[in-house]
């Protein structure tokens, strides 16, 4: 595996980690409608350098993996984001169910302020 593709999968993996993460924090609080937020914050970080900085960063850690440890360490990176994506799914399901039931009275709102006069 060639070092530019071995980048781009690092460049791959921040990504998608800082956007289950984002998924994960809006989704457990707000239920299903913190999607407004994260399509928010994705767009808007997305205006600073920082976050190309930590995908630049992922993609440079995964050219320092030797050859021979890159393709296990793909599928251990893919395997465990796939058991952290199905718990972050059911958690958000279990959310969604106490929103449901009244447990869990938070709604995302884009005008915050007017609603607390």
């Amino acid at each position: 595996m060639s070092k530019i593709i071995q980048f781009f999968i690092g460049w791959m993996a921040i990504l998608l980690c800082l956007h289950l993460i984002l998924f994960n924090g809006f989704c457990l609080y707000y239920g299903f409608s913190g999607l407004v937020g994260v399509a928010l914050i994705s767009l808007y970080m997305h205006a600073t350098p920082l976050p190309y900085l930590l995908y630049l960063l992922g993609g440079i850690g995964f050219c320092f993996t030797k050859q021979e440890n890159s393709l296990r360490i793909n599928w251990l990176w893919g395997k465990w984001l796939m058991i952290v994506t199905l718990l972050s799914l059911i958690a958000i399901i279990v959310s969604e169910i106490a929103h449901t039931f009244g447990w869990l009275e938070a709604r995302f709102s884009l005008n915050h302020r007017i609603h607390n006069i």
